[in-house]
């Protein structure tokens, strides 16, 4: 086998990638790792690459479809939309405006696990007589220069968060919450049926993080066996997973 960053033959200890790629222990050390899809960037593996002002490194893989403008992202919010109205799910406000950032950001791919937010979904409160009447997504906000199949990714979860708020959701506790979202970002992956999808679908289930990787693999658990309108009407009910 030889290595996929300088194509000598490998011997002794050498990494693998979640891409089955292997390569020498060395480059770890010297190599950047491509935020979105844990490559190391070399010219022979991803054809280069760049770093963002922000310090994300993103190899040429993932910027060949990368959502850069206003018009890209909103283009990829319709695609999101578009399969969950399918699953009978829609967001009844005209347009929840949509926001490219950039920022201290850090995705460990690679090491299979997620360790901070690439979007976030801006809440707004309206309060009466100092009493909080009602919350709603005022924005989504996401990182420019992800691939679309990642941008989307994010922003099925952050719909989520738009739709559950818009639907009453009010009240639940925030693993529920975000494993209900987590659960949308996967649905939505399972409907691409890529190599990158089944990948980000794999880090789904192996994750550990107590809010998102564990409230997904319970959200998961909940809706075998049960429609996905019949989960949300039960969680609803009584702000708990079945």
């Amino acid at each position: 086998m030889k290595c996929s960053v300088c194509n000598i033959q490998l011997a002794g200890n050498y990494l693998k990638n979640l891409w089955g790629e292997a390569y020498c222990l060395s480059h770890r050390r010297v190599l950047k790792e491509c935020f979105s899809c844990g490559r190391l960037i070399s010219h022979r593996s991803t054809g280069g690459g760049v770093q963002y002002t922000d310090g994300r490194s993103m190899c040429n893989l993932c910027r060949s479809s990368s959502v850069e403008t206003p018009r890209e992202s909103v283009s990829a919010m319709q695609d999101v939309q578009a399969v969950f109205r399918g699953h009978g799910l829609a967001v009844r406000s005209r347009s929840i405006p949509l926001r490219l950032v950039s920022g201290q950001y850090q995705v460990n791919y690679g090491r299979r696990q997620q360790t901070s937010i690439c979007g976030q979904a801006v809440t707004q409160l309206r309060r009466r007589h100092g009493r909080v009447v009602a919350r709603q997504v005022s924005e989504i906000s996401i990182l420019r220069g992800l691939p679309k199949e990642h941008f989307c990714a994010i922003a099925a979860h952050e719909f989520g968060h738009a739709w559950l708020l818009e639907n009453g959701f009010d009240g639940l506790p925030l693993k529920v919450e975000e494993g209900l979202c987590e659960l949308l970002q996967y649905i939505w992956l399972r409907h691409q049926g890529t190599r990158a999808a089944r990948q980000r679908i794999r880090l789904l289930f192996e994750g550990s993080d107590p809010l998102y990787a564990e409230g997904f693999r319970e959200a998961y658990a909940s809706w075998q066996g049960r429609s996905l309108g019949d989960l949300l009407r039960y969680v609803k009910r009584y702000k708990r997973l079945p």
